[in-house]
């Protein structure tokens, strides 16, 4: 049985591409016989990754330009900055900085700062770190995304504004 992150990780490539392409006409919930299809294909958990995955992204529209080529979680989605107010945001900081979003999740503040400053990104959760990590790629800027506990040493933070 694959993991959370080898399934987000498995998203990301072409072969999961396809069917996210493939799937992004259909407006509202997938077809039960495109999930029979999906299951048959891909198994259970992927499939159901999938249809998700279309879903979030119908609804990432309303935050993100290009949220159709995006990675969501239903609660990372729920809980980003849309591109808009991070826009804002990252405005607020002297372009000198180098910039750290600590519990950065799905990445919605970290596109818009990495592409103005030099930033980072940290997140807990390895699932976060693949999908901020990719999220960023799709805006085209490449930054470094990592696993971390922002509260364990803030030493390994000292050269970040945040």
């Amino acid at each position: 049985m694959e993991s959370k992150l080898d399934n987000f990780k498995w998203l990301s490539e072409p072969a999961a591409q396809q069917w996210l392409t493939k799937l992004s006409a259909v407006d509202g919930e997938v077809p039960m016989g495109m999930r029979k299809k999906m299951r048959d294909a891909l198994g259970a958990e992927r499939a159901v990754l999938v249809s998700q995955q279309v879903e979030l992204r119908q609804r990432a529209k309303v935050k993100f330009e290009k949220g159709n080529d995006m990675l969501f979680t239903k609660r990372g989605l729920e809980q980003s900055t849309d591109e808009h107010i991070a826009l804002y945001k990252s405005h607020q900081i002297p372009e000198e900085c180098r910039v750290a979003d600590l519990c950065c999740g799905i990445g919605g503040d970290l596109i818009r700062l990495a592409k103005r400053h030099s930033a980072a990104g940290f997140d807990l959760d390895p699932v976060m770190c693949h999908i901020a990590a990719h999220n960023c790629g799709v805006y085209g800027v490449s930054v470094s995304v990592r696993e971390l506990d922002v509260t364990a040493d803030p030493n390994e933070l000292a050269e970040f504004y945040f």
